[in-house]
């Protein structure tokens, strides 16, 4: 079972919540929130899932095997490298960073911690590529997921020419 921690609960934030949350060997565990608002949200959908406005709390909660960046593109960089820096997998809602340079080093970081980080990449990319196809994107989008929540590897999308593999933590 991954536990799963979501930091952003504005627009994407309750789809990402409930995908996770109905997936099998998958847990939200917390959500993480500036607004008091958005929390009270998460609360009424989801009493089990436990909240917070304390990022730092979050960010370093042992009951997070990885954590969910559903903010805007601009924290994306950030969040994702303190989550990693605190040995948490990351998924992180697109695009995944302001600039191809931040996302290397996030990809270069997770390589050297022996982490996942994952870029929710399918309504961009690869829909366009198989848009012909609803079936073949609704099987890479399964893929994906399940591969991310499996904890095993993923591949890392093409950023600035290189491809990539991050393996699982051991």
């Amino acid at each position: 079972m991954i536990r799963i921690g979501v930091v952003g609960y504005g627009y994407w934030g309750p789809r990402i919540v409930r995908n996770f949350d109905a997936t099998a060997d998958c847990e939200v565990a917390m959500v993480c929130d500036k607004s008091p608002e958005s929390l009270q949200r998460v609360k009424q959908a989801h009493p089990h899932v436990k909240v917070t406005s304390n990022l730092a709390e979050f960010l370093t909660s042992p009951d997070l095997d990885a954590i969910a960046v559903v903010t805007p593109v601009w924290t994306h960089f950030e969040l994702a490298k303190a989550a990693l820096n605190n040995g948490k997998h990351v998924f992180v809602e697109k695009p995944f960073t302001s600039t191809a340079v931040q996302a290397m080093e996030l990809i270069d970081l997770a390589e050297k911690k022996r982490l996942q980080i994952m870029v929710d990449h399918w309504y961009g990319t690869i829909w366009t590529r198989t848009r012909k196809s609803k079936s073949t994107t609704r099987a890479l989008r399964y893929q994906a997921h399940i591969t991310f929540t499996s904890c095993w590897s993923v591949t890392v999308p093409e950023i600035c020419g290189r491809q990539g593999s991050i393996s699982p933590k051991r």
